[in-house]
């Protein structure tokens, strides 16, 4: 591990005819400037325009001076290998590819905004095992959504649906409620090609103007 005495070593701005060759990064000394150990002496550094790699302390850096300045060009070795690296650039940042552009990472691949994400594009293609959605608040628009599923569970405390039609077909339906199960409608049309069974502790049937029973034949009681 290298050691240095920070106190001992002189900074200093180099001379603007100065070659410098490459030198280890002692630390960050603020936004933007780093303090990088050259042979003998010890230089303030600012890292150059196209050097994306944020420097970190240990680093072999390739330095270059210009007009008395001196600029971290490149980070040429990383100790750490474990270290993560980091890409940062002052201000917008703009990737283009004039055909594919791909991203790709042996594990994770994660990405956060601190405001919004967004994506545009004419078609999205998403692949996975397992896919999870987590949003306090979730909207979706579309003019048509389909959906194939082998098993699909809906778990909610409440649950609301408002549309012009509602078309539903399936071999086999089964509802329970628990408490109450309210209907109102303007025409009711319930039709089955076996049979039909209402069944209750006690039924009310009742008509305004007429109730109608017909059928071959009619028990009561």
């Amino acid at each position: 591990m290298m050691k240095t005495n920070l106190a001992a070593s002189p900074v200093r701005r180099p001379s603007a005819a100065e070659p410098l060759p490459a030198g280890a990064v002692l630390a960050r000394l603020a936004e933007g400037l780093w303090l990088v150990d050259m042979p003998g002496t010890s230089v303030s550094c600012r890292r150059a325009f196209s050097c994306l790699i944020d420097p970190r302390p240990g680093d072999r850096v390739a330095v270059c001076n210009s007009d008395g300045e001196a600029f971290v060009l490149a980070v040429l070795e990383r100790p750490n290998h474990d270290a993560v690296t980091h890409l940062r650039v002052d201000g917008d940042l703009l990737l283009e590819a004039t055909r594919d552009l791909q991203l790709r990472a042996g594990r994770e691949l994660a990405g956060a905004a601190q405001q919004t994400l967004r994506l545009d594009t004419q078609a999205l293609e998403v692949g996975a095992r397992t896919a999870r959605l987590r949003g306090e608040d979730i909207e979706m628009q579309a003019s048509e959504v389909r959906l194939h599923t082998g098993l699909m569970r809906v778990v909610a405390n409440v649950l609301e649906s408002v549309a012009k039609r509602i078309t539903q077909v399936s071999r086999t339906m089964y509802r329970s409620v628990e408490t109450v199960d309210h209907l109102r409608a303007a025409n009711i049309d319930h039709a089955a090609s076996a049979s039909m069974r209402l069944h209750g502790s006690t039924v009310i049937l009742t008509a305004e103007q007429l109730t109608k029973v017909d059928a071959e034949q009619i028990h009561l009681g």
